[in-house]
């Protein structure tokens, strides 16, 4: 059993029902199936369905009126997957205590190179705190994207089957946004900013009323192709015509439908085109599908793990253990 790793160092007398025990996990190596993190934490069998990468522990177990105990948990490089979804190169150290209920202080943090629930959320830190039976009560969490973030916070029952969140969307790059639709010649230049609220289940990730809007005015361009002419100065002809170099005062979008598949985005813009119809100003609104989830991995960015973070790990390695 590679679980015989964890040292067990005791002091006390057994016989007046008074020990501790400082513990120490040498690093393991998880299988796949992550049997060791069940075995470790019983509490987290059902919400990990497979886990792998490294996990170490110290700390400390005490027998008074109970067995109780206090140990820092080292996580590193952590795939793990469970019913709505997968977390990848989870780092950090977290303390817990234990075992009934299973709790943390205040302020943990950990980092990850991607979580996905169906909405792939990349290069994420996330400050929470374990409260009793398997509430996570998350102060902050947040995601980079298209040169700005995505952020969200809010109690959640790990045992729950449905997770509702809300996510707001800040300073998001528009000429990020559009190099990445695959549209081709489509371009822009502006500021994006929103909420996306979101419902997951094992089933479906719905998006209901989400909004993005423009912070400020900016461009898009999205040039006809060669030869083509205006035939309808109404229908997508409009659209089109302006589109090739519109400067807009205000850009929405409205978002709805399962993001697993495509979702359905109303599109409203006020502007003007200085080469068309005298630059005279217009409104246009369209609805299109697309695949968020698509965009949100095309536009993933480099993960590494935050300095806050390795910070932690190297203390927890300097300490002294048994």
């Amino acid at each position: 059993d590679r679980l015989a790793q964890l040292e067990i160092q005791v002091s006390g007398k057994p016989h007046d029902g008074r020990m501790r025990a400082a513990l120490h996990l040498r690093p393991l190596e998880l299988d796949e199936v992550g049997r060791e993190l069940a075995t470790l934490f019983p509490v987290l069998e059902g919400i990990a369905r497979s886990a792998s990468g490294v996990v170490e522990l110290a700390g400390e177990a005490r027998v008074e009126e109970a067995a109780t105990f206090v140990v820092t948990v080292a996580l590193r490089d952590i795939v793990a997957t469970g019913p709505l979804g997968t977390v990848s190169q989870l780092n950090g150290s977290l303390e817990l205590t234990g075992p009934e209920p299973l709790v943390s202080p205040p302020a943990q943090l950990l980092s990850m190179a991607l979580v996905d629930v169906g909405i792939p959320l990349a290069d994420g830190i996330v400050t929470f705190e374990l409260q009793p039976d398997l509430v996570l009560d998350l102060a902050d969490a947040r995601w980079r994207w298209a040169g700005g973030e995505i952020r969200t916070s809010g109690r959640f029952d790990l045992d729950a089957t449905t997770q509702a969140a809300t996510l707001q969307l800040e300073d998001l790059d528009l000429a990020e946004l559009t190099s990445e639709i695959e549209l081709a010649g489509l371009s822009g230049s502006g500021t994006v900013k929103g909420r996306i609220p979101i419902e997951v289940s094992e089933e479906s990730v719905l998006i209901r009323d989400g909004v993005l809007e423009s912070v400020g005015p900016g461009v898009l361009r999205y040039p006809r192709p060669p030869g083509s002419e205006v035939e309808n100065p109404e229908g997508m002809d409009l659209l089109r015509a302006v589109l090739e170099d519109l400067h807009f005062e205000a850009l929405e979008l409205r978002i709805n439908g399962d993001a697993r598949g495509a979702v359905a985005v109303e599109i409203e813009v006020l502007g003007r085109n200085p080469n068309f119809q005298e630059g005279r100003e217009v409104k246009l609104g369209v609805t299109v599908d697309a695949n968020l989830s698509d965009l949100l991995r095309s536009t993933q960015e480099t993960y590494r793990i935050p300095e806050l973070i390795q910070e932690r790990l190297r203390e927890f390695e300097a300490r002294e253990r048994p």
